[in-house]
């Protein structure tokens, strides 16, 4: 067996000691929480939130959430990052994390304890009061950099021309609220890879979405991508169909 010199051994021992130091159990968590305002389960929160906003739906497992934090946090609703106090908990203590996730629900375990839940981030009306957004993805992380704010007011226009063109001249029909006051959107994300564009329909109707007004959408998108060197993308846009609209009735 080979001999460890006594530093580095001790430095092992230190650094083994500290880490298991920190390590909490699940009452020590939260009372860790409640200390610092909660600001543990707001990151937890604004993660997810952020994470939806940008998959339309919930991560699958907590390696998902956690590389996805660590890397965009608050990208939407932008205040200031989490500091580096409550990142060092919650990376020491990562793997006593596990998540559940359904398409309305996430449920965040530690210690095979519910340590918070948080239901679907956006409600049909919600969702179309936000109106337009993207988002650009390049190796996992989202951009935030001059370059994506102008091809984000770029790739808006030309979204709300494609839009315009389908309604006014290809007898494509926008679908609105009941009261008449606002634009149905879905959700779209855009894999360059796969050449895959996925719609996510926040709204409860039955209406096929305008098959050119698709092949539009994804042709910009892969355009996008291919000019820009971006992996993936996001964004919503108004929905465009030509069959009659039936909306269901979830009472």
């Amino acid at each position: 067996m080979k001999k460890i010199p006594m530093l580095l051994l001790l430095l092992l021992l230190t650094r083994n000691g500290f880490s298991q130091q920190n390590k909490l159990c699940f009452r020590e968590l939260s009372e860790k929480d409640a200390s610092l305002d909660f600001e543990i389960t707001n990151c937890l929160y604004q993660s997810s939130y952020d994470y939806w906003f940008s998959h339309f739906k919930y991560p699958a497992d907590i390696d998902n959430l956690f590389d996805f934090m660590f890397k965009n946090t608050f990208y939407f609703k932008t205040t200031k990052p989490f500091s580096q106090d409550i990142k060092d908990v919650l990376v020491v203590n990562r793997s006593s994390f596990t998540l559940y996730s359904t398409p309305n629900e996430l449920l965040i375990f530690y210690a095979d304890s519910v340590f918070c839940s948080f239901s679907i981030s956006c409600s049909c009306g919600e969702f179309n009061e936000i109106g337009s957004f993207v988002g650009f993805v390049k190796d996992n992380v989202i951009q935030k950099d001059n370059k994506a704010n102008k091809l984000d007011k770029l790739f808006r226009h030309k979204l709300w021309n494609i839009y315009k063109r389908f309604v006014n001249n290809l007898s494509g029909r926008h679908v609105v609220e009941e009261n008449g006051l606002s634009l149905v959107h879905v959700g779209m994300t855009y894999d360059y890879q796969k050449d895959t564009l996925v719609v996510h329909n926040m709204c409860p109707y039955y209406a096929d979405l305008h098959k050119k007004y698709y092949s539009s959408l994804k042709l910009l998108s892969s355009s996008f991508c291919h000019k820009n060197n971006f992996d993936y993308l996001f964004f919503s846009t108004p929905f465009v169909t030509y069959d009659t609209v039936h909306i269901i009735d979830e009472r």
